[in-house]
């Protein structure tokens, strides 16, 4: 493969703060969209955040690459549909690199090609780190 670029390898301790460092990002927007937020750092958990402002719960996992296995989705969906809380996927644009929040609408099964999500935008102040303008809707 003479000629093609390859990606520089990330340490384990590399990629941890970058996905450290995302979590604190999505933290920050979703403070600022009047949320008190709590970070599980070093989780492996089922989600890296909870975000809570009244009358809601969101329930955040937090994939800077936006990769999420079907086991680790249901597990996000399970775990928010027992206890109310609305499962949250924030993930980074890979062009934009904007932060793209995503509202979990069901349990995703392997083989299917559909995946079931909506975007969920939390308040116009934070339209621009979201790479859009939230007034668009709000996904209850």
């Amino acid at each position: 493969m003479h000629g093609m670029r390859q990606k520089p390898k990330v340490s384990p301790r590399g990629a941890y703060r970058a996905g450290a460092n995302f979590e604190r990002r999505v933290m920050a927007v979703l403070v600022e969209a009047g949320y008190t937020a709590i970070r599980s750092a070093g989780s492996k958990g089922v989600f890296d955040l909870v975000a809570v402002k009244p009358g809601e719960v969101l329930f955040v996992q937090v994939k800077r690459n936006g990769v999420i296995g079907p086991e680790a989705w249901n597990s996000l969906v399970g775990w928010s549909c027992g206890s109310g809380a609305i499962p949250i996927l924030a993930v980074r644009d890979a062009i934009s690199k904007h932060i793209v929040l995503w509202k979990l609408t069901g349990p995703r099964k392997p083989w299917a090609r559909s995946i079931p999500r909506v975007r969920f935008l939390v308040a116009d102040e934070v339209a621009d780190e979201l790479g859009g303008s939230a007034s668009a809707a709000k996904i209850p």
